[in-house]
C-alpha cells in the first residue's frame, strides 16, 4: 500500500523522466542494497581488511552515499514537491551503464544550486572560483580535488568562440576551489563561461562527473 502511494506521489510531480524512474528504482533498490552492506561487511575477512582498508573505505563510502541518496528520495518526497513547486531541485547520483546494463561507474546529476561560480579575467587565463554549498554533504565531503571538465566561452551574439576540458585539478579547502582555464586570443567585450561538468576526484576512488549548468559572465 505504501509503494502505491509512494508511486502515485512520484507520479504527480513534475520532473525529468529519468529522474522519476531513478526516484523508484532507488526507492525499490535502497533496502536491498543496505542490507547488502552489511552482509558483505560481515564477512570480510581480518586479514583481508588490514590488507585493503585504504581501499575499501573510500568504496564504502561512495557506497553508502548512494544508499544515503536513496534513502533521502524515498523519505523525502514532501520536500521534492516543495522543490519542484519552486523550480528548485537537488543533486542525485545515477548509475552509468554498459551496453549489457552492467553498472560501471556512477554520475551525480542536476548539481547546479549546490555550487556557486564566479568567474574573472587574470592576464591570459579565466580564473574560475566555486563554493560547495553542500560542502559537509555526499558527495562533496568525500572529495579531495575537484576539475573543469566541460565548458564554452559564448560571445555576446551567442557564439561559441572557445571551448574545450581543463587537466587542472584544483584541491577543495573549506569547501571553496580555485581554477585556471585557458583564454584564448578574444576581442574585447562581454563573454559568457558556460560549465555543464565537473570532476570531482578522491584517492583510491574512481572519478566522479558531477553535472550542472553554471553560467558566469566577464568582460574584456
Amino acid at each position: 500500500m505504501e509503494r502505491k502511494l509512494l508511486k502515485e506521489e512520484i507520479n504527480d510531480i513534475t520532473m525529468p523522466g529519468k529522474m522519476r524512474e531513478r526516484i523508484l528504482k532507488n526507492c525499490r533498490n535502497a533496502k536491498l542494497e543496505e542490507k547488502e552492506n552489511v552482509f558483505m561487511d560481515k564477512n570480510i575477512t581480518v586479514s583481508a581488511e588490514k590488507k585493503d582498508a585504504k581501499n575499501n573505505v573510500g568504496r564504502r563510502w561512495t557506497r553508502f552515499a548512494t544508499v544515503a541518496a536513496a534513502v533521502t528520495l524515498c523519505l523525502g518526497l514532501g520536500g521534492i514537491t516543495a522543490m519542484a513547486a519552486s523550480g528548485k531541485m537537488e543533486g542525485f547520483f545515477a548509475d552509468v551503464t554498459r551496453w549489457d546494463g552492467a553498472v560501471i561507474g556512477e554520475t551525480y546529476e542536476q548539481a547546479t544550486e549546490e555550487i556557486e561560480v564566479s568567474a574573472t579575467v587574470s592576464g591570459d587565463s579565466i580564473i574560475v572560483d566555486a563554493v560547495l554549498l553542500k560542502a559537509g554533504e555526499a558527495p562533496y565531503a568525500f572529495l579531495e580535488n575537484i576539475s573543469v571538465q566541460t565548458y564554452s566561452i559564448v560571445n555576446e551574439e551567442g557564439e561559441t568562440v572557445a571551448e574545450g576540458t581543463s587537466n587542472e585539478k584544483a584541491g577543495i579547502t573549506d569547501g571553496k576551489i580555485s581554477l585556471k582555464l585557458p583564454l584564448d586570443e578574444l576581442e574585447g567585450g562581454n563573454y559568457t563561461l558556460i560549465i555543464t561538468e565537473f570532476i570531482g576526484s578522491a584517492k583510491a576512488e574512481q572519478d566522479l562527473p558531477i553535472k550542472g549548468y553554471w553560467v558566469c559572465e566577464f568582460e574584456l
